[in-house]
């Protein structure tokens, strides 16, 4: 094979680069710096991969030990922190990247499905907070003929009977009504958010 059919691929690819580096540094646009290094990613994943070349970006590997056991790559490791440069057959690179993605891809549903269910569960302790803590022991919100009388901040004083709560009854609705309480506040904070 002539040395130019051996090397016009990769020039193709390293002229396409350039001009695209060119361009948006010309264009000066307000994204030009991330779309600079976009070009950069396109490049290391997808021009280079098909060439049969990787560019390791994991400066402070002993990248020696981790290819070793592949005689067939060429592994060029520069001590000065730069990308590692390997040559591997372009199936074997297309197959790690396409890994990789579905890795990345993997963590960043996961994310999202854990985003999801905190936004729920948030969404869920807003609006059991709607109810003030002066209402929470009074039908509606417990069935009728639960308590018979409440004090001023909406405590029960008597059971559905008439009877005074139990110690324990007692000190079991103080702590609800706390809680209630602090939902609450939550709940106006948050509307109080939403209206700015």
């Amino acid at each position: 094979m002539k040395r130019e059919e051996i090397l016009m691929p990769y020039l193709r690819t390293l002229s396409s680069f350039r001009d695209g580096v060119r361009r948006l540094a010309m264009a000066k646009g307000d994204n030009a710096l991330k779309d600079i290094l976009a070009l950069s990613d396109n490049l290391r994943d997808t021009d280079l991969v098909l060439l049969g070349v990787a560019l390791d970006d994991q400066p402070g590997m002993s990248h020696s030990l981790k290819y070793s056991s592949y005689s067939h790559i060429h592994v060029s490791s520069p001590a000065d922190g730069k990308a590692l440069i390997k040559l591997m057959s372009p199936s074997d690179l297309i197959k790690a990247r396409d890994e990789k993605r579905a890795l990345a891809d993997s963590k960043a549903a996961k994310k999202a499905a854990a985003a999801e269910a905190e936004r729920l569960k948030r969404q869920q302790r807003l609006e059991k907070g709607r109810i003030p803590a002066e209402e929470i022991f009074k039908p509606p919100n417990v069935p009728e003929g639960t308590y018979s009388k409440w004090n001023e901040a909406g405590l029960p004083m008597l059971d559905g009977e008439g009877k005074e709560l139990s110690k324990s009854g007692a000190k079991k609705v103080a702590k609800d009504w706390g809680v209630q309480k602090k939902l609450h506040e939550e709940f106006l904070a948050w509307q109080e958010e939403e209206a700015q």
